[in-house]
């Protein structure tokens, strides 16, 4: 078997030709694998890949993170626009009289019934939905700043009870 390497010793192409297929390869008893760094002692390593971020991907992320939303009051909310504009709604409704002594209760994404009785209890939830994404899209601005974008997968860097300096090292 041959091989060929780049300028950084990983292999390119493999050739399982019996005799030199062109001057430059490299013949091996060995197992190389495209993509491997080429040791010099016959055996090879995996070369680690490093996931490059763009700020499309941060920006993405913290608009998944904001749909999923947040836990409050031991509820999971979503936090996205829709949800928010409900919320919103369900304040000025207080606000208008129009919804009785009863309340109005909501069933979550989860499955959850909530009951909203007074408007502070609607406002509870929108405040601290609107406070959830805000820091969401915070934390998206700050990460998009760092040359190279950390991978925006990381849970730890999302946790916004941290600044961006202890979520960065935890991850070291």
């Amino acid at each position: 078997m041959f091989y060929k390497v780049d300028e950084n010793q990983v292999v390119v192409e493999l050739s399982y030709a019996k005799e030199d297929p062109v001057s430059g390869w490299i013949e091996t008893a060995g197992a190389p694998l495209i993509g491997y760094r080429d040791n010099g002692d016959g055996t090879f390593s995996r070369v680690p890949v490093t996931k490059v971020a763009t700020r499309q991907n941060v920006s993405d992320e913290a608009e998944r993170r904001i749909e999923a939303g947040t836990v409050i009051n031991r509820i999971q909310f979503r936090c996205d626009d829709k949800s928010l504009r409900r919320l919103g709604a369900l304040v000025r409704g207080f606000d208008r009289d129009a919804i009785g002594p009863e309340g109005k209760t909501y069933q979550t994404a989860a499955g959850v019934l909530i009951t909203f009785v007074t408007k502070e209890d609607a406002e509870v939830v929108l405040n601290a939905a609107e406070d959830f994404e805000s820091a969401i899209l915070e934390r998206s601005a700050q990460l998009q700043q760092f040359d190279p974008i950390p991978d925006p997968a990381q849970d730890a860097l999302w946790d916004v009870t941290k600044s961006i300096s202890e979520a960065l090292e935890e991850l070291t």
